[in-house]
Protein backbone atom coordinates (compact mmCIF):
# COMPACT_ATOMS: atom_id res chain seq x y z
CA UNK A 1 0.00 0.00 0.00
CA UNK A 2 1.51 3.44 -0.75
CA UNK A 3 2.63 5.66 1.66
CA UNK A 4 0.39 8.65 1.70
CA UNK A 5 -2.03 6.21 1.84
CA UNK A 6 -1.35 4.68 5.45
CA UNK A 7 -0.35 8.12 6.47
CA UNK A 8 -4.15 9.22 5.24
CA UNK A 9 -6.16 5.97 6.81
CA UNK A 10 -3.83 6.67 10.18
CA UNK A 11 -4.84 10.51 10.33
CA UNK A 12 -8.25 9.17 10.05
CA UNK A 13 -8.22 6.75 12.51
CA UNK A 14 -7.05 9.53 14.91
CA UNK A 15 -9.63 11.88 13.85
CA UNK A 16 -12.74 9.10 14.59
CA UNK A 17 -10.67 7.59 17.62
CA UNK A 18 -11.13 11.86 19.14
CA UNK A 19 -14.38 12.44 17.87
CA UNK A 20 -15.92 9.37 19.43
CA UNK A 21 -14.41 9.47 22.69
CA UNK A 22 -15.59 13.41 22.97
CA UNK A 23 -18.85 12.41 21.27
CA UNK A 24 -19.31 10.15 24.85
CA UNK A 25 -17.96 12.38 26.77
CA UNK A 26 -19.38 15.36 25.75
CA UNK A 27 -22.86 13.43 25.78
CA UNK A 28 -22.42 12.99 29.75
CA UNK A 29 -21.97 16.85 30.36
CA UNK A 30 -24.28 19.26 31.45
CA UNK A 31 -23.41 22.38 29.44
CA UNK A 32 -24.70 25.05 32.45
CA UNK A 33 -22.80 22.77 34.54
CA UNK A 34 -19.20 23.08 32.28
CA UNK A 35 -19.84 26.88 32.12
CA UNK A 36 -20.05 27.59 35.80
CA UNK A 37 -17.11 25.25 36.09
CA UNK A 38 -15.01 26.89 33.37
CA UNK A 39 -16.62 30.87 34.74
CA UNK A 40 -15.39 30.16 38.16
CA UNK A 41 -12.01 28.73 37.11
CA UNK A 42 -9.01 29.61 40.45
CA UNK A 43 -6.53 31.79 38.22
CA UNK A 44 -4.09 31.70 40.86
CA UNK A 45 -3.76 27.83 40.75
CA UNK A 46 -3.53 27.92 36.76
CA UNK A 47 -1.19 30.47 37.05
CA UNK A 48 0.78 28.54 39.45
CA UNK A 49 0.59 25.26 37.16
CA UNK A 50 1.61 27.64 34.09
CA UNK A 51 4.54 28.49 35.87
CA UNK A 52 5.57 25.51 36.74
CA UNK A 53 5.23 24.29 33.05
CA UNK A 54 7.48 26.73 32.14
CA UNK A 55 10.00 26.17 34.71
CA UNK A 56 9.94 22.23 33.60
CA UNK A 57 11.20 22.96 29.50
CA UNK A 58 14.27 24.52 30.72
CA UNK A 59 14.49 21.34 33.36
CA UNK A 60 14.51 19.04 30.40
CA UNK A 61 16.68 21.36 28.31
CA UNK A 62 19.40 20.72 31.04
CA UNK A 63 18.81 17.21 31.18
CA UNK A 64 18.80 16.73 27.31
CA UNK A 65 22.07 18.75 26.91
CA UNK A 66 23.65 16.84 29.75
CA UNK A 67 23.08 13.58 28.07
CA UNK A 68 23.95 15.49 24.46
CA UNK A 69 27.49 16.13 25.95
CA UNK A 70 28.09 12.78 27.15
CA UNK A 71 27.82 11.65 23.51
CA UNK A 72 30.53 14.53 22.96
CA UNK A 73 27.75 16.39 21.02
CA UNK A 74 29.18 20.06 22.15
CA UNK A 75 25.83 22.36 22.57
CA UNK A 76 25.13 25.22 24.78
CA UNK A 77 22.43 25.51 27.20
CA UNK A 78 20.65 28.59 25.34
CA UNK A 79 20.62 26.47 22.08
CA UNK A 80 19.57 23.65 23.61
CA UNK A 81 16.88 25.56 25.68
CA UNK A 82 15.51 26.87 22.53
CA UNK A 83 15.47 24.09 20.33
CA UNK A 84 13.46 22.67 23.33
CA UNK A 85 10.75 25.23 23.34
CA UNK A 86 10.86 24.71 19.19
CA UNK A 87 10.60 20.93 19.27
CA UNK A 88 7.57 20.98 22.44
CA UNK A 89 5.78 23.46 19.61
CA UNK A 90 5.56 20.84 17.09
CA UNK A 91 4.81 18.42 19.97
CA UNK A 92 1.57 20.12 19.78
CA UNK A 93 0.84 19.28 16.23
CA UNK A 94 2.68 16.28 15.34
CA UNK A 95 1.34 12.74 16.28
CA UNK A 96 2.29 11.47 20.18
CA UNK A 97 3.80 13.90 22.19
CA UNK A 98 7.36 12.96 21.06
CA UNK A 99 7.12 13.95 17.55
CA UNK A 100 8.76 17.35 18.15
CA UNK A 101 12.13 15.07 18.49
CA UNK A 102 12.65 14.89 14.91
CA UNK A 103 12.32 18.34 14.58
CA UNK A 104 15.52 18.69 17.42
CA UNK A 105 17.19 15.90 15.59
CA UNK A 106 17.08 17.58 12.28
CA UNK A 107 18.10 20.85 13.84
CA UNK A 108 21.05 20.05 15.43
CA UNK A 109 22.16 17.41 12.89
CA UNK A 110 23.92 20.69 10.88
CA UNK A 111 26.02 21.49 14.09
CA UNK A 112 27.18 17.71 14.31
CA UNK A 113 28.89 14.25 12.35
CA UNK A 114 26.79 11.66 14.28
CA UNK A 115 23.39 10.97 13.73
CA UNK A 116 23.29 8.04 15.70
CA UNK A 117 24.69 9.49 19.08
CA UNK A 118 21.84 12.86 18.49
CA UNK A 119 19.29 10.30 18.10
CA UNK A 120 20.83 7.92 21.03
CA UNK A 121 20.84 10.95 23.28
CA UNK A 122 17.98 12.32 22.20
CA UNK A 123 16.24 9.10 22.96
CA UNK A 124 17.73 8.54 25.89
CA UNK A 125 16.77 11.93 26.85
CA UNK A 126 12.52 10.79 26.53
CA UNK A 127 13.51 7.35 27.77
CA UNK A 128 15.09 8.30 31.12
CA UNK A 129 11.64 10.28 32.00
CA UNK A 130 9.55 7.16 30.85
CA UNK A 131 11.89 4.80 33.42
CA UNK A 132 10.88 8.26 36.00
CA UNK A 133 7.41 7.54 35.14
CA UNK A 134 7.20 3.99 35.91
CA UNK A 135 9.09 4.64 39.06
CA UNK A 136 6.57 6.70 40.27
CA UNK A 137 4.03 4.87 39.46
CA UNK A 138 5.71 1.95 41.21
CA UNK A 139 5.99 3.83 44.36
CA UNK A 140 2.22 5.16 44.01
CA UNK A 141 1.11 1.71 43.77
CA UNK A 142 2.06 1.22 47.37
CA UNK A 143 0.04 4.45 48.51
CA UNK A 144 -3.21 3.31 46.77
CA UNK A 145 -3.21 -0.74 47.63
CA UNK A 146 -6.72 -0.08 48.90
CA UNK A 147 -7.95 1.70 45.72
CA UNK A 148 -6.24 -0.72 43.28
CA UNK A 149 -7.44 -3.71 45.02
CA UNK A 150 -11.64 -2.20 44.46
CA UNK A 151 -10.59 -1.18 40.97
CA UNK A 152 -8.71 -4.05 38.86
CA UNK A 153 -8.31 -2.65 35.48
CA UNK A 154 -6.54 0.14 36.76
CA UNK A 155 -4.42 -1.94 39.01
CA UNK A 156 -3.70 -3.93 35.58
CA UNK A 157 -3.15 -0.36 33.44
CA UNK A 158 -0.60 0.19 36.28
CA UNK A 159 1.27 -3.09 36.35
CA UNK A 160 0.95 -3.56 32.20
CA UNK A 161 3.44 -0.23 31.79
CA UNK A 162 5.40 -0.66 34.90
CA UNK A 163 6.31 -4.26 33.05
CA UNK A 164 6.22 -2.90 29.41
CA UNK A 165 9.16 -0.09 31.01
CA UNK A 166 11.23 -3.07 32.60
CA UNK A 167 11.31 -5.40 29.38
CA UNK A 168 12.01 -2.21 27.23
CA UNK A 169 15.08 -1.68 29.57
CA UNK A 170 15.97 -5.31 28.88
CA UNK A 171 15.66 -5.39 25.34
CA UNK A 172 17.75 -1.76 24.84
CA UNK A 173 20.64 -2.28 27.60
CA UNK A 174 21.44 -5.94 27.34
CA UNK A 175 23.23 -6.59 24.22
CA UNK A 176 22.25 -10.67 23.81
CA UNK A 177 18.24 -9.45 23.93
CA UNK A 178 19.13 -6.26 21.48
CA UNK A 179 20.68 -8.20 18.60
CA UNK A 180 17.93 -10.70 18.89
CA UNK A 181 15.48 -8.25 18.86
CA UNK A 182 17.32 -6.71 15.83
CA UNK A 183 17.48 -10.00 13.81
CA UNK A 184 14.29 -10.13 14.39
CA UNK A 185 13.30 -7.11 13.09
CA UNK A 186 15.18 -7.56 10.14
CA UNK A 187 14.26 -10.26 9.26
CA UNK A 188 10.23 -9.39 8.68
CA UNK A 189 12.19 -6.26 5.94
CA UNK A 190 13.19 -6.18 2.58
CA UNK A 191 15.86 -8.47 1.79
CA UNK A 192 17.09 -5.80 0.00
CA UNK A 193 17.70 -2.83 2.81
CA UNK A 194 18.31 -5.66 5.73
CA UNK A 195 22.34 -5.03 5.78
CA UNK A 196 21.97 -1.06 5.88
CA UNK A 197 19.07 -1.42 8.20
CA UNK A 198 20.83 -3.53 10.64
CA UNK A 199 23.51 -1.27 10.72
CA UNK A 200 22.43 1.56 11.87
CA UNK A 201 20.29 -0.09 14.83
CA UNK A 202 23.00 -1.54 16.02
CA UNK A 203 25.34 1.49 15.73
CA UNK A 204 21.65 3.22 17.77
CA UNK A 205 22.33 0.72 20.41
CA UNK A 206 25.84 0.47 21.30
CA UNK A 207 25.00 4.58 21.05
CA UNK A 208 22.52 4.05 23.52
CA UNK A 209 24.65 1.29 25.86
CA UNK A 210 27.45 4.01 25.32
CA UNK A 211 25.31 6.88 27.12
CA UNK A 212 23.82 4.15 29.90
CA UNK A 213 27.69 3.28 30.51
CA UNK A 214 28.38 6.65 31.48
CA UNK A 215 27.22 5.99 34.94
CA UNK A 216 27.23 9.22 36.36
CA UNK A 217 25.20 11.03 33.60
CA UNK A 218 22.83 8.48 33.35
CA UNK A 219 21.76 8.60 37.01
CA UNK A 220 21.82 12.21 36.94
CA UNK A 221 19.47 12.08 33.91
CA UNK A 222 17.29 9.89 35.74
CA UNK A 223 17.22 12.17 39.16
CA UNK A 224 16.42 15.22 36.64
CA UNK A 225 13.55 13.16 35.08
CA UNK A 226 11.95 12.20 38.71
CA UNK A 227 12.01 15.86 39.57
CA UNK A 228 10.82 17.33 36.45
CA UNK A 229 7.59 14.29 36.93
CA UNK A 230 7.17 14.97 40.14
CA UNK A 231 6.84 18.69 38.76
CA UNK A 232 4.35 17.33 36.69
CA UNK A 233 2.82 15.37 39.38
CA UNK A 234 2.05 19.13 41.04
CA UNK A 235 0.75 20.55 37.62
CA UNK A 236 -1.34 18.31 37.31
CA UNK A 237 -2.63 18.83 41.23
CA UNK A 238 -2.68 22.44 41.10
CA UNK A 239 -4.99 22.25 37.64
CA UNK A 240 -7.52 20.00 39.53
CA UNK A 241 -7.46 22.28 42.00
CA UNK A 242 -8.37 25.23 39.32
CA UNK A 243 -11.42 23.48 38.17
CA UNK A 244 -12.76 22.84 41.71
CA UNK A 245 -11.38 19.01 41.93
CA UNK A 246 -11.25 17.73 45.45
CA UNK A 247 -8.51 15.11 44.84
CA UNK A 248 -4.79 15.07 46.64
CA UNK A 249 -1.85 15.01 46.01
CA UNK A 250 -1.21 11.03 46.26
CA UNK A 251 -4.28 10.87 43.47
CA UNK A 252 -1.94 12.69 41.69
CA UNK A 253 0.99 10.83 41.53
CA UNK A 254 -0.66 7.50 40.67
CA UNK A 255 -2.99 8.96 38.00
CA UNK A 256 -0.78 11.50 36.00
CA UNK A 257 1.81 8.80 35.35
CA UNK A 258 -1.13 6.99 33.50
CA UNK A 259 -2.46 9.37 31.47
CA UNK A 260 1.42 10.30 30.50
CA UNK A 261 2.02 7.16 28.70
CA UNK A 262 -1.47 6.81 27.24
CA UNK A 263 -0.86 9.89 25.54
CA UNK A 264 2.33 8.72 23.98
CA UNK A 265 0.16 6.23 22.11
CA UNK A 266 1.41 6.70 18.49
CA UNK A 267 -1.84 7.13 16.71
CA UNK A 268 -3.32 10.48 18.29
CA UNK A 269 -2.31 14.24 17.75
CA UNK A 270 -0.44 14.86 21.27
CA UNK A 271 -2.85 12.64 22.92
CA UNK A 272 -6.17 14.43 22.33
CA UNK A 273 -9.21 12.58 23.02
CA UNK A 274 -6.98 9.61 24.75
CA UNK A 275 -5.82 12.14 27.81
CA UNK A 276 -9.87 13.12 28.25
CA UNK A 277 -10.83 9.66 27.49
CA UNK A 278 -8.00 8.16 30.12
CA UNK A 279 -8.23 10.97 32.66
CA UNK A 280 -12.38 10.33 32.57
CA UNK A 281 -11.38 6.56 33.40
CA UNK A 282 -9.15 7.35 36.34
CA UNK A 283 -10.88 10.68 38.03
CA UNK A 284 -14.40 9.30 37.77
CA UNK A 285 -13.53 6.34 39.82
CA UNK A 286 -13.09 9.08 42.55
CA UNK A 287 -16.25 10.62 42.27
CA UNK A 288 -15.13 13.73 40.43
CA UNK A 289 -18.16 15.34 37.68
CA UNK A 290 -17.15 15.03 34.43
CA UNK A 291 -17.46 18.64 33.72
CA UNK A 292 -14.45 19.14 35.84
CA UNK A 293 -12.21 16.48 34.13
CA UNK A 294 -12.91 17.56 30.55
CA UNK A 295 -12.45 20.89 31.38
CA UNK A 296 -9.14 19.67 33.74
CA UNK A 297 -7.78 17.62 30.44
CA UNK A 298 -8.33 20.63 28.21
CA UNK A 299 -5.89 23.35 30.94
CA UNK A 300 -3.08 20.70 30.35
CA UNK A 301 -3.71 20.98 26.51
CA UNK A 302 -4.15 24.69 27.11
CA UNK A 303 -0.73 25.40 29.34
CA UNK A 304 1.21 23.25 27.37
CA UNK A 305 0.50 25.10 24.04
CA UNK A 306 0.54 28.91 26.17
CA UNK A 307 4.36 27.85 26.76
CA UNK A 308 5.43 26.14 23.72
CA UNK A 309 3.97 29.06 21.81
CA UNK A 310 7.21 30.63 22.37
CA UNK A 311 8.60 28.04 20.59
CA UNK A 312 7.04 28.67 17.47
CA UNK A 313 7.84 32.53 17.85
CA UNK A 314 11.39 30.83 18.53
CA UNK A 315 10.96 28.75 15.07
CA UNK A 316 9.36 31.90 12.82
CA UNK A 317 12.80 33.86 13.80
CA UNK A 318 14.72 31.10 12.97
CA UNK A 319 13.19 30.75 9.69
CA UNK A 320 13.30 34.68 9.13
CA UNK A 321 16.96 34.81 9.93
CA UNK A 322 18.00 32.16 7.23
CA UNK A 323 15.85 33.04 4.29
CA UNK A 324 17.62 36.85 5.11
CA UNK A 325 21.38 34.70 5.50
CA UNK A 326 20.75 32.78 2.21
Amino acid sequence: MDKRKIKTYGNIIQIIIAACIFFILFSKIDAGSFAHIARTLHIPYFSLALFLTGAGVFLSAYKWRLLLQSMDIAISYAHATKLYFIGGFFNCFLPTTVGGDIIKIASLKKDAKSLERIISATFMDRFSGIIAVAMLLFFANFLHQGFLKNNPSVAFLSASIIMIVALACAVLFYRPLAKTTVSLIVCALPRAHRNNIKQHANNFFDSLRLCAGRTQTFFAALGISAAFHLLTVAIFYFLGRAVGMESTFAYALLFTPLILCITMIPNSFHGIGLQEGIAYFLFSRIGTEVEKIILFSFLIHGVVFIVYFFGGILYIFDRIKSIRTQ
